[in-house]
């Protein structure tokens, strides 16, 4: 009977009706899955920058399964992105998922046969919840067009004061309480001109009684020693200009639309008196209003106004500023850490002062409208405390379009060889080099790729170096750079440096393109 049994089976079994389970095989469900299948990442603020939480999207395999390939997309690319290596990173507040695809072969051993490879493939779905935990501070003064009138009058008086050390104008005259102009004639207690022949209690009395025949040297000799007006300052080469009353919008034939915000849009051009600023589509947007020096062409912002109006014929918007604060798709691009190295023959006295088409945001040593130090030719620093420096540093934002026509694409972990000859071709000595290197590198090397163009007219015409007594060379090299998740062709760059000769002045810096 047991024969009987055991003939029966074997016949069953032939005839594939049950099929020998392989050893160590394991359930499709649990050959590759998610350590984890979500994560909730966080936007906050430290030490006045933004950080925006990551997370790393890792994958769990089962004894002999082999992954041969893998993506990542995100559903929501404004609120989420995610790279080629599954690294999550928070833009805006929001939900997303992350759809990975993963293709991987699982080895199977059958008792008595040989292994066998199946090919397979899953898709599996990671989800990602951010949330924006900055505080909300109030807007910054400098942000603000004009004082509104609501505000407190010191509140205003504040912003009337800092506007008034930054870029003064002709409106500012309504308080010429520290610098009396020509339309502060009714009190000329201080500096009386020839236009206040009208209370002559401090000029001498011939004046008034030679009234109609005066002398003609003295008329000669005036405007050439006291030029009456504002005090003279340097030429502003900076200035924007007024763009005065033409018509971009017809109010008349455009639909109201009251209030509202423009986000994630780029500033494209300023002006004195409006700036425009540019959306995701065909869109145009004038705002009026006075912008702060703070912002920059090429910034991308948030700007709320209120009057608004729209052209449908012509896609044109126009409206009042309220308000202009940092977008929080691409957030501030900054102007890290230029250095100026000094290398006189011998130990000198040097002033170095910066114009900047923009603002500095940071100094050391200390900046007092200028840098007034005593240079030696080992390049060591002193200012007049005696202190020593390696270098004057500062950063800054530049109101300035960066030029990627040309450039070099570089994967990420050949950064460091990569630099290293590049700056040696860009005219940096091995110190020079080597404190570059270790500042850009740490942002760079984790990348796929990296664009890098290293900036020549567009840095040097927005970030003008004025240095006493002239250097007889000078060296500057600013690289602009972002990441890439692919290779991509560009035309390459041509790095050339002047031959040290004499006093000698470098200056290195870098900005990340967002």
């Amino acid at each position: 009977m047991k024969k009987l049994i055991s003939l029966l089976l074997s016949a069953v079994m032939t005839a594939g009706i049950f099929t020998a389970v392989p050893t160590g095989a394991v359930a499709a469900e649990k050959q590759v899955s998610l350590k984890k299948s979500s994560a909730t990442l966080k936007i906050t603020r430290k030490n006045g920058k933004t950080v925006y939480g990551t997370a790393n999207i890792k994958l769990v395999k089962a004894k002999g399964v082999k992954i041969t390939k893998k993506s990542f997309k995100s559903s929501n690319k404004k609120t989420a992105t995610v790279s080629k290596s599954g690294k999550v990173t928070a833009k805006k507040s929001g939900k997303a998922k992350i759809t990975v695809k993963v293709k991987y072969t699982v080895t199977q051993k059958n008792t008595g046969k040989k292994a066998k490879t199946i090919s397979r493939s899953k898709t599996l779905t990671f989800k990602v919840t951010v949330q924006d935990k900055r505080v909300k501070t109030p807007a910054k003064k400098s942000y603000e067009p004009t004082a509104q009138p609501t505000e407190p009058v010191t509140e205003s008086a504040t912003e009337a004061t800092e506007t008034a050390t930054q870029a003064p104008t002709e409106e500012t005259t309504a308080e010429p309480t520290e610098a009396p102009t020509e339309e502060t004639t009714a009190e000329p207690t201080e500096a009386p001109t020839e236009e206040t022949t009208a209370e002559p209690t401090e000029a001498p009395t011939e004046e008034t009684t030679t009234e109609p025949t005066v002398p003609t040297e003295e008329t000669t000799t005036v405007p050439d020693e006291e030029p009456t007006g504002e005090v003279p300052t340097e030429p502003n080469p900076y200035e924007r200009p007024k763009y005065g009353d033409l018509e971009f919008v017809d109010k008349s034939t455009a639909t109201y639309i009251g209030e509202n915000t423009f986000e994630n849009v780029q500033i494209t051009d300023i002006f004195s008196d409006c700036f425009f600023v540019k959306p995701d589509s065909d869109d145009e947007i004038k705002v009026n209003g006075e912008l702060s020096n703070y912002w920059c062409r090429a910034d991308y912002v948030n700007v709320s106004c209120r009057n608004v109006y729209y052209d449908s014929e012509r896609c044109r918007y126009e409206g009042e500023l309220e308000d202009v604060t940092y977008s929080d798709l691409y957030g501030p691009p900054v102007d890290y850490k230029p250095v100026i190295y000094l290398y006189p023959e011998e130990e000198l006295n040097a002033s170095v002062k910066l114009l900047l088409n923009g603002a500095l945001t940071c100094v050391y040593p200390e900046y007092n409208d200028g840098w007034n130090v005593t240079a030696r030719p080992d390049g060591t620093l002193i200012d007049a405390k005696g202190m020593e420096y390696n270098y004057l540093f500062w950063e800054g934002r530049l109101n300035t379009v960066y030029d990627f026509s040309k450039g070099f694409c570089v994967k990420g972990r050949d950064t460091a060889s990569f630099l290293e000859q590049a700056l040696k071709d860009a005219g940096l000595n091995r110190r020079e080099a080597n404190e570059f290197i270790t500042f850009w590198l740490p942002k760079m090397q984790n990348n796929p790729y990296n664009i890098i163009s290293f900036q020549q007219e567009a840095y040097t015409d927005a970030a003008q170096l004025n240095i006493d007594p002239n250097p007889d060379t000078v060296i500057r090299v600013f690289m602009t750079w972002y990441p890439v998740d692919e290779y991509t062709e560009l035309p390459a760059q041509e790095l050339t440096a002047p031959e040290r000769n004499g006093f000698t002045v470098v200056e290195w810096g870098g900005a990340q393109i967002r």
